[in-house]
Parts: structure tokens; sequence; C-alpha cells
């Protein structure tokens, strides 16, 4: 559990990642559990499973920005066949502060055993802290009918600093009406278009001063960027174009109406 985390997001292009790189390289160093990932690069694949009510209100509260919103997920890091942990995570978000609960339940190989609503099934064994976190995420899921809305996959390298970290993460993209016990359905959404990279730096309490100079040196503006959006928007309301304009990342909206 992190409280008063912040999260900051950016959008950046693919050819400014050398740059920004080298000015963070004197203070973080590569996560040490890092792996090769199909790009090439070390770090890891992720997948989220996310899941919302037949309502959507969690995207709702998206749209509206809120400035209280919450997410419900099932996150996977790695390839299918490495024996992948598997975590029931829930996340409230004020502001840029996060609050996140997560707890380790299963295996990614053991998890698509378990049918429809897996989470029910990985209880047993859990200490008691593990429990309670498990059981508040079985309750918000079974008592609001939530479902899978959207699977987001993407590779993310991680710098790290302390509990500061960079992460980049690239080839972001979304399966349509995943089913809830298979992390590693194809995708077949692109959520951020090729050439552009969301860049978090995720720190507690102050920002770190090597950050603010990363965010002075390469003109960094935060902005608004929810993978979880995105995914809903491009599986479930592709119909709908103003909404999909809205989830979009303001960088890349305002590069495509000078395109």
């Amino acid at each position: 559990m992190s409280e008063g985390r912040y999260e900051l997001k950016y959008i950046i292009a693919e050819e400014d990642c050398p740059a920004l790189l080298d000015l963070a390289a004197p203070h973080v160093s590569l996560d040490a559990n890092a792996r090769p990932m199909p790009s090439g690069r070390k770090g890891y694949v992720v997948s989220s499973v996310y899941l919302d009510d037949p309502e959507l209100g969690g995207y709702t509260e998206r749209l509206n920005m809120d400035r209280v919103r919450n997410r419900v997920r099932v996150r996977t890091y790695g390839a299918r066949g490495q024996g992948a942990p598997v975590f029931l995570e829930a996340k409230r978000k004020l502001d840029d502060q996060v609050i996140k609960h997560r707890v380790k339940v299963s295996d990614a190989e053991t998890w698509a055993t378990l049918g429809d609503r897996p989470w029910q099934h990985v209880l047993e064994g859990l200490t008691r802290a593990q429990r309670a976190i498990a059981d508040r995420f079985v309750a918000h899921v079974d008592g609001r009918n939530m479902v899978p809305v959207c699977t987001v996959r993407y590779e993310r390298e991680i710098f790290v600093e302390g509990t500061s970290r960079l992460t980049l993460d690239r080839f972001v993209q979304g399966v349509s009406n995943p089913p809830a016990h298979d992390l590693y359905a194809p995708a077949d959404l692109r959520l951020i278009p090729e050439g552009w990279v969301v860049l978090e730096l995720k720190f507690n309490g102050q920002m770190p001063g090597w950050m603010r100079v990363l965010n002075r040196a390469m003109k960094l503006r935060a902005e608004p960027v929810s993978k979880f959006a995105l995914g809903v928007g491009h599986a479930l309301r592709a119909d709908r174009p103003q909404e999909i304009r809205m989830i979009t990342p303001p960088t890349i909206r305002r590069f495509q109406g000078a395109a």
C-alpha cells in the first residue's frame, strides 16, 4: 500500500527518450529485476485486466474528471509460461496522489484455470493481512457486479532512486472483451500511437530535485493519461468520437490536429 504517493504522467516522443535518460542517468538505475522484453529493452511486460460495473461507473468518473476516481484491476508482469505473479489491485486517485492496495494471490498459469471470476477462488492460504485486502477486492467487485471491460498491455522500463520511480511505457495496446482468467489474450487495439511514450514520475512527498531538473530541461508538462479509459473507450465506445477525443492525451490530440 502506498499513501500520499504522487504519480505524474507525461506524453513524450520516442526520439526524446535518449536525452531524458541521459539527464536521469546520474540519479537512477535500471530496476534490478528487469527482464529482456520483446523489443530488446529490459523491463516488464505489464498486463492489466480492468473491471467496471455494467454502467461503466469508473469510466464515467474519468470522463467527468472527478477529483476522486477508483480503479480495480488484475495485474501480472511477464509473459505466458514464466510463472508470473498475479495481483489483485484497487487504486484510489485524488488529483495527482494515489493510494494503492494490492495483494499477490496466484501465478498466471494457475489463474488461467480458475474460470470466469477467478478472484473468488484464490483466498485460501493467504495471511490475515493479505486476506483482508483480497476480501475487500472481492466484495467490491462482486458487490457491484463488476466484469472485465478491457485488458491493457505494454512494455515498461523502470528506473529507480530510493522509493522514486521513472517509468517509460511503450507499445500500449488493448484487448477488447477480455476473459478475466486469460491475462495474455491477444491485443487488438492500439491505445497510444506509434512514436509516443508514456512517461511517469512517481515519488512520495516532495518531488526529488533531479525530477525538477528533468522537467525544466525537457520542458515536460504533466497531463492526464488514463490507460484504463483509453482501453474502455476504444474497446466499448469507439462509436462515440467525442469520448475518444476526451480521453486522448492532450499532446497527442494537438499533434493529430496539426497533422
